[in-house]
């Protein structure tokens, strides 16, 4: 993760421990007819204060993250020869 600043070298501490990925997965799933469905799954911890909210934000992040390379992935696929 890296927290946006309009500072140069700042390196927050809480970034070191505060989500941090266990692991993760992207698996292929036949779907039959020539078709297969691709998704993304992350085991991910969150260790701050308000937890309730960041667990939120780092959901939501990680679901964009999820999001952006799966669209990459299916725009490759379409346009591949």
């Amino acid at each position: 993760m890296t927290e946006l600043s309009l500072h140069d070298h700042i390196h927050p501490p809480h970034l070191d421990w505060a989500l941090r990925s266990e692991k993760g997965e992207f698996r292929l799933t036949d779907l039959g007819n020539g078709r297969i469905e691709l998704s993304a799954t992350t085991w991910f911890h969150v260790t701050m204060q308000l937890e309730p909210y960041w667990g939120w934000m780092s959901d939501y992040m990680i679901h964009a993250i999820h999001q952006r390379v799966l669209n990459h992935i299916k725009l490759t696929v379409k346009t591949a020869p």
